[in-house]
């Protein structure tokens, strides 16, 4: 197993509660992702997710975790597959948008030898009108993600992604929204956290801040993808395509790996 060689306490604002949080990961010895409620300990994985409409929500037997991919995404990346977190509040930080915190973190805190990958015996696919996830046996994991948004600040971009990616694109792309999508979200009581600080903010004629690479919009929906998907419990060998894909396809799709792998 790979786990962390000390405890790391990370902290900062929720992006959808506005509720600082701070987030304590620590070595584990148990296979899988687990969180600490005083003294119960639970496994996450994509079954207990609960809610896919804004992020990822996981209801861990009553215990309600919010906003948990990137740094899912960031733990998988780097070969963790024994953890335990424990956070003062049901969110966890958003940082600047990306996993960048996350990952930059942690990368020098791995240790053990890392668990064998596993492949699927053969293609499978999930659909949810125009998008889809399809995913091959490979000895690779590779995803190639195509991302179609009707706006003109976003159109169509893909990206793909091989693991020695993760640091330098996927890592640092920020979670983005429409601004008629933010003013939405807060009429409904969500967002309290977030501000073009931490969010791409996607106006009708330019956007909040430059991007950091031009395939952003894509690969921060490849962080997402890679967070929600390490909720099927295992690391991968698969060639993944994905077309606008989001949060509930990816759930859809990790809950079929966990079915197939576990």
């Amino acid at each position: 197993m790979t786990t962390i060689d000390k405890t790391v306490v990370l902290e900062g604002v929720g992006l959808h509660t506005g509720v600082c949080s701070k987030a304590t990961l620590m070595p584990y010895d148990k296979e899988g992702l687990f969180f600490k409620f005083g003294d119960e300990i639970i496994k996450a994985t994509a079954d207990m997710v609960c809610d896919t409409s804004r992020c990822t929500m996981l209801n861990l037997k009553g215990h309600i975790v919010q906003t948990c991919e990137h740094m899912l995404s960031s733990i998988y990346a780097l070969g963790i597959n024994s953890v335990l977190i424990e956070l003062s509040a049901e969110e966890t930080p958003i940082f600047d948008g990306s996993g960048v915190v996350w990952f930059e973190t942690l990368k020098d805190h791995i240790t053990g030898e890392p668990i064998k990958p596993v492949t699927i015996p053969a293609p499978i696919e999930i659909t949810d009108k125009d998008a889809y996830i399809k995913a091959y046996p490979s000895g690779t994991f590779e995803i190639e993600y195509f991302l179609d948004y009707a706006h003109p600040q976003i159109g169509k971009t893909s990206f793909l992604y091989t693991p020695e990616k993760f640091e330098k694109y996927i890592a640092p792309s920020r979670t983005f929204a429409l601004f008629e999508e933010v003013e939405f979200l807060r009429a409904n009581g969500l967002a309290k956290g977030g501000s073009e600080e931490n969010c791409i903010v996607v106006y009708k004629d330019h956007i909040s801040s430059p991007l950091r690479h031009k395939e952003e919009f894509a690969t921060h929906k490849i962080l997402d993808l890679i967070g929600d998907i390490s909720l099927c419990g295992v690391p991968l060998l698969i060639k993944i395509k994905a077309n606008k894909s989001g949060h509930k396809l990816n759930n859809m799709f990790a809950r079929e790996l966990r079915m197939l792998l576990t």
